[in-house]
């Protein structure tokens, strides 16, 4: 219920900074790790709408979020790839996060995907 609660207020332009200064990255990245399928998802989306603030994508990079970003990309359901997607898209927009992300291993879920959109008439 609180990372519910965390990704409702993270669509709101004016708390993202607030949301990423207190605190809730480690929990984010948890839930990201460890959660259930929607908790994960969740986690992923907030983390999407953080990222659109750009001093938050250091914050969000340096709390690990990258390889479990990665993972869901590899075996979420569709919601979870997509969000995964789109906030690795945000994240990799700083060059550190790109080399970062190109590490864990983003290049084989990605061109999966590709393969996948073009395989059913993308």
């Amino acid at each position: 219920m609180e990372l519910t609660a965390i990704l409702n207020l993270s669509l709101c332009d004016e708390n993202k900074e607030w949301i990423a200064s207190s605190g809730t990255m480690k929990p984010l990245v948890r839930a990201l790790k460890l959660g259930t399928s929607t908790a994960r998802e969740n986690a992923a989306c907030a983390l999407l709408r953080l990222s659109q603030i750009e001093d938050n994508k250091i914050v969000i990079g340096r709390s690990g979020a990258i390889l479990p970003l990665v993972n869901l990309l590899e075996s979420g359901n569709f919601r979870g790839k997509k969000d995964a997607c789109t906030a690795l898209y945000s994240l990799c927009s700083v060059k550190e996060k790109k080399i970062r992300a190109v590490q864990v291993g983003i290049m084989k879920p990605l061109v999966e995907l590709m393969a996948d959109f073009v395989k059913h008439g993308g």
